[in-house]
């Protein structure tokens, strides 16, 4: 069962997503990707539900939450949200789930708040030196601001289709097919929620980039697992990552199998955060 709400925040209104009961244990709050929301994320939290109370909210800006009233220009300018939000829920101790952009705000979080994080779990982290970064911000992000003749929507389609072919999505060629089990549904989704995060769909999204650095999760105090998923278009950079010297409490763990054993490896790093190492 999903629960659907909204919540006033000191940063605006924020929709979310509840799953599950409260059992005693601290919950696990769920991070979106951007320029996506929490809706891509029903089904893990419905997944982890029969074990966990689950949150997932939308990122301001993203989805139903309002934007942030200042420009946000790095992640950091994200974690009073999430901060608020949880002593709005009362939630004094989290675990913290996020994958892309959503991992990186569950990084930030963790190095600012880390009495309130049990644990961290995450997807698609990856490392990236500023040349790499400076060549993405170049072209990765299209402007996508209304034009008369409909333009917009198709550079919107563009890249949305294209980013669930290959990483960057500006180095995948015209015409090029979608991969085995990936559906122009899933692509209608990604165009549906782009179009309402709007002309800033980017800001959340460069901020993770800018983040995508060893150093912040050489810095966590918190048990962390990271997941490094065979098939994730962006699994040269995880692996990049994962050859940084770590603290002992951070880990990496491989999965090569589909969509079910990626959340069943999620469900059981929470359940034994001494995952082995990769």
């Amino acid at each position: 069962m999903i629960r659907k709400r909204f919540i006033r925040l000191k940063t605006g209104e924020v929709f979310y997503r509840h799953f599950g009961c409260s059992n005693g244990q601290p919950p696990v709050v769920l991070l979106h990707p951007s320029p996506l929301s929490s809706a891509f994320l029903e089904r893990l939290g419905l997944f982890l539900a029969d074990t966990f109370e689950v949150y997932a909210p939308d990122l301001p800006g993203y989805g139903l939450s309002a934007p942030l009233a200042h420009t946000p220009q790095q992640m950091s300018d994200y974690v009073p949200f999430l901060a608020d939000f949880l002593k709005r829920k009362r939630l004094s101790r989290v675990r913290l789930y996020g994958t892309a952009t959503g991992c990186q705000l569950a990084i930030a979080f963790a190095l600012a708040f880390p009495e309130k994080v049990e644990q961290l779990v995450g997807e698609n982290a990856c490392h990236f030196d500023d040349e790499e970064r400076a060549a993405l911000f170049h072209t990765y992000f299209p402007d996508l601001s209304p034009q008369a003749d409909g333009s917009h929507l198709q550079r919107l389609w563009a890249m949305c289709y294209k980013t669930c072919i290959g990483f960057p999505w500006t180095s995948v060629a015209d015409g090029a097919a979608l991969p085995a089990g990936v559906s122009l549904a899933q692509v209608q989704a990604m165009a549906r929620d782009t179009l309402l995060a709007g002309e800033h769909y980017y800001l959340a999204y460069r901020a993770a980039f800018e983040h995508e650095r060893a150093e912040y999760v050489q810095a966590l105090r918190v048990p962390a697992t990271f997941v490094v998923w065979e098939h994730s278009m962006v699994r040269p950079y995880m692996e990049r990552l994962s050859t940084f010297p770590m603290p002992p409490h951070v880990r990496f763990v491989r999965c090569a199998g589909g969509l079910d054993e990626r959340y069943s490896l999620i469900k059981a790093c929470f359940l034994s955060p001494q995952t082995e190492e990769v």
